[in-house]
């Protein structure tokens, strides 16, 4: 049920509190498994990330992230935007804007990337004929 997993997390924060990357790379191990109880973990974690790291730009990056972390979906996608703009009203700085900007760059670069990927997919190719 993940008990030893939320133990070692646990023992693990108390160890190196103040440290973010290690949080996030617990986060991205997590992705990797499939037991009973990792959702209640990774927002065990998430939980200890936005209460320890208030007002951090890289906490709200990293739970804004989270949401696309096991794929892309437009519900996923608002979900991400919600925590940026959440953020950008309650704590605004230069440091989240240049994240936001980011993160929104890096989504878009995708989106038109896959929308390319399709097209070419249905293309014909040179020389060739469509049926």
């Amino acid at each position: 049920s993940g008990g030893v997993a939320c133990v070692v997390f646990r023992g693990a924060v108390a160890a190196v509190p103040e440290d973010l990357p290690f949080r996030a790379r617990f986060l991205a191990a997590l992705d990797q498994f499939h037991f009973p109880g990792v959702e209640a973990l990774e927002e065990t974690i998430c939980s200890s990330i936005e209460a320890d790291f208030k007002g951090d730009p890289r906490a709200v990056d990293l739970m804004a992230r989270r949401h696309l972390a096991r794929g892309y979906s437009p519900t996923a996608l608002q979900a991400a935007v919600a925590v940026f703009e959440e953020a950008a009203v309650s704590q605004p700085s230069r440091e989240l804007s240049d994240l936001y900007h980011t993160f929104l760059s890096a989504q878009l670069r995708h989106r038109l990337e896959a929308a390319a990927d399709v097209e070419q997919a249905g293309a014909v190719p040179a020389g060739g004929s469509a049926g």
